[in-house]
């Protein structure tokens, strides 16, 4: 069977969640963790009105939990959110 791929529109992201840790974070046990509010952009869209992406494939970024609401889907079998760019509230370093 085929793999899918998935090409998102206009500035729509798609985002791996996943918990990056940083320094001075907390460890917390995983029964206890809510939803994570990170991830890795794994595609972008080309961009909306003539005006480009900031965000690129592989960036680690923060998610805007009050407005990132999101569609989750599963790709290949993989947990996936597609936002609009300004639902990430910036990137990590």
């Amino acid at each position: 069977m085929k793999k899918e791929t998935f090409k998102p529109m206009g500035d729509r992201v798609v985002v791996r969640r996943a918990h990056i840790p940083v320094p001075g974070d907390l460890v917390i046990p995983e029964k206890y963790k809510d939803e994570p509010d990170r991830g890795y952009i794994v595609a972008v869209g080309p961009g909306r009105n003539g005006v480009p992406m900031t965000l690129k494939v592989g960036d680690k970024v923060l998610l805007d939990r009050t407005a990132a609401v999101g569609q989750f889907t599963k790709i290949n079998g993989e947990d996936f959110l597609i936002l609009y760019e300004s639902e990430i509230a910036g990137t990590l370093e």
